[in-house]
């Protein structure tokens, strides 16, 4: 049963507006949002807060960048699910509940992650393989969930307990490449990472 308060979105912002902010939270403001902001602004926090319900709201006092700042989201994540989205991702409910049914369905399934879109409706780069294979990233257009190496954590969604126990993100990682560390570590436990190519997030 597809229950949105069994759900938690983390969010990181830094330098992002509030137009762009808004636009990301409002079809998910029913979920439990956890907010993590590298800009410790309060001004933003008091306004945010006061148009939308936030489970968890932190003000770090310095940019701790990507990883770290994820973390403290994922730390302090009590529902049994949870995605990391970027501000400057847009995802329906819709999309959201077929990320959850994908990732129960498949065997030995990880983490699932959106078809990402441009402001243009076409499909852009999210599914790759390890930046070592000395394959350039680009976008898959195939007509199907995707198995693949990595995926960009602009829209990850994945058990929290399983995220907790494999680590987390490096925070050794400020920002960049974070997202392909993480995916190895689930590669190498043998699980899967999955496209969706029903859920769609505007990115």
């Amino acid at each position: 049963m597809f229950m949105e308060n069994n759900i938690t979105i983390i969010i990181l912002i830094y330098e992002e507006n509030l137009d762009v902010i808004y636009k990301c939270l409002q079809p998910i403001k029913n979920f439990k949002i956890i907010i993590v902001d590298n800009a410790a602004n309060t001004k933003r926090k008091d306004l945010i807060e006061k148009d939308f319900k936030i489970e968890k709201y932190f003000l770090n006092q310095k940019n701790y960048g990507f990883s770290k700042a994820i973390n403290i989201g994922i730390k302090n994540c009590s529902t049994d699910y949870l995605l990391i989205l970027n501000p400057d991702c847009i995802i329906s409910k819709i999309s959201i509940k077929i990320l959850l049914e994908s990732l129960n369905k498949y065997r030995n399934c990880f983490m699932t992650a959106p078809t990402l879109l441009d402001h243009h409706n076409q499909i852009t780069q999210n599914a790759s393989l390890f930046p070592e294979t000395g394959v350039l990233k680009e976008t898959i257009n195939i007509k199907g969930d995707i198995c693949c190496q990595s995926v960009l954590a602009a829209a990850m969604f994945c058990r929290t307990e399983e995220i907790k126990k494999i680590g987390m993100f490096d925070e050794n990682f400020f920002l960049f490449f974070e997202d392909d560390d993480l995916c190895k570590r689930i590669r190498n436990l043998k699980k899967s990472i999955i496209q969706i190519h029903d859920a769609k997030a505007i990115h």
